[in-house]
C-alpha cells in the first residue's frame, strides 16, 4: 500500500514532498537489498542461471537506486538543509590518486592493466578504467568509519549509464570489476541489510567467469575468504565478451 502511494509522489515531487520522498526510497532500497535472493554459495553446483539471477537480483537493486537518486538529484535545492540530504552527497569521497593498501593496489592496477590490453573497443576501454576510477574513490583508506557505507554504496550509483548496462548484459571484464566492487561490499557484513552479499556476489560472479577472466579474480576471492573450491566447472559459462 505504502508503495502504490509512493510512485505517483515520486513522478510529482515538489518542494512539500521532497525531503519524506527522499528518505522514504532510501528506505526501499535498503530493504530490497535486505530482502534474500537466490543463493550464490551452496553446497551443491548452482546451474548458471541461478548463479545469473543472483547477479541480476542485485544489478535491479541498484538500477532502483540509480533511478531514484537521479530523479532526486533535480531537488537538490529542496533537500540541501535537510538530515536526509547526506544521502544524495558524494562528499568525503577518496582521492582516486592516493593509492590502496599494497595487496589491493596491486590487484587493481593489475585489473588496470588488463583492461587496456584485453577491452574489445576503445570506448569500453573508457568505460571499465572510468568505472575503476570511482573505485578507488569509494574504497576507504585507513581505518573505515561511518562514512563507509556511503561510500561503498557510492560505486553503483557514479558508474556510467554504458557501464552499468556492459554489467547488465554480462560482459566478462565488466563483471570482473563487479566482482571487485563485490570486495568492497563485504566491508559492510556487519550492517544488518547487507549482510554476506559482498561474499555471495563474488561468488556468483566467479561461477559466471570463464576460468581464464576468473583467473583475475584472485585477489578479491582472497579478500571475502573464498575458497577456490567454489568455482565449480565454467563449460556452461556465459558467452560474453
Amino acid at each position: 500500500m505504502a508503495i502504490g502511494l509512493f510512485r505517483p509522489m515520486l513522478e510529482n515531487i515538489q518542494e512539500a514532498n521532497a525531503v519524506p520522498v527522499l528518505a522514504f526510497s532510501t528506505l526501499i532500497a535498503c530493504l530490497s537489498f535486505a530482502m534474500p535472493q537466490t543463493s550464490a554459495n551452496q553446497s551443491t553446483v548452482p546451474s548458471l542461471s541461478s548463479r545469473a539471477n543472483y547477479v541480476k537480483d542485485l544489478l535491479d537493486m541498484f538500477r532502483l537506486v540509480r533511478g531514484v537518486k537521479g530523479v532526486m538529484s533535480g531537488t537538490w535545492t529542496w533537500v540541501a538543509d535537510s538530515p536526509v540530504a547526506a544521502l544524495l552527497l558524494s562528499a568525503n569521497m577518496e582521492d582516486p590518486d592516493e593509492p590502496l593498501g599494497y595487496d589491493a593496489e596491486v590487484a587493481v592496477r593489475e585489473l588496470e592493466n588488463h583492461i587496456r590490453t584485453d577491452a574489445e573497443t576503445e570506448g569500453q576501454k573508457i568505460d571499465y578504467l572510468d568505472a575503476m576510477q570511482h573505485f578507488r574513490r569509494c574504497f576507504p583508506r585507513g581505518t573505515a568509519g561511518k562514512h563507509c557505507q556511503g561510500l561503498v554504496l557510492a560505486w553503483p550509483f557514479l558508474v556510467s549509464d554504458k557501464f552499468f548496462l556492459a554489467m547488465v548484459e554480462g560482459q566478462h571484464i565488466a563483471l570482473v570489476i563487479l566482482g571487485f566492487f563485490g570486495a568492497l561490499l563485504h566491508m559492510l557484513k556487519s550492517v544488518w541489510w547487507v549482510g554476506d552479499k559482498g561474499r555471495q556476489l563474488v561468488a556468483a560472479v566467479c561461477n559466471i567467469l570463464p576460468a581464464e577472466r576468473s583467473a583475475w579474480m584472485t585477489w578479491v576471492r582472497m579478500r571475502v575468504n573464498l575458497n577456490y573450491d567454489h568455482h565449480w566447472s565454467t563449460t556452461d559459462s556465459i558467452e560474453s565478451g
